[in-house]
């Protein structure tokens, strides 16, 4: 389902765009166990506006369990480190 997906905006940007217009706000949680798939599908759902609020992620590196399905903490850092520095927050409590 997730190449599926993938594959459909990849290849229809009318349908990427329809997609994406039609979503203001992109909240993912625990995206410290998202694959590099995933996070194609993100990416594209989002569009430039990725660095500019319309994605807000959760997660945390150290607790990413899931690499039995392909989840990588390497994709959370590397998302993580594209957003402005600002829109970058430690949660330190809970």
């Amino acid at each position: 389902l997730l190449l599926k997906a993938r594959d459909l905006l990849r290849a229809h940007p009318a349908v990427r765009e329809r997609f994406a217009r039609n979503i203001a706000l992109l909240m993912v949680d625990e995206f410290q166990d998202t694959d590099p798939v995933q996070a194609e599908i993100v990416r594209a759902l989002c569009g430039a506006a990725l660095r500019h609020g319309k994605l807000f992620l959760v997660g945390d590196i150290k607790q990413s369990i899931y690499r039995f399905r392909r989840a990588d903490p390497e994709v959370f850092r590397g998302l993580r480190d594209e957003l402005p520095a600002p829109g970058r927050l430690s949660l330190t409590k809970n």
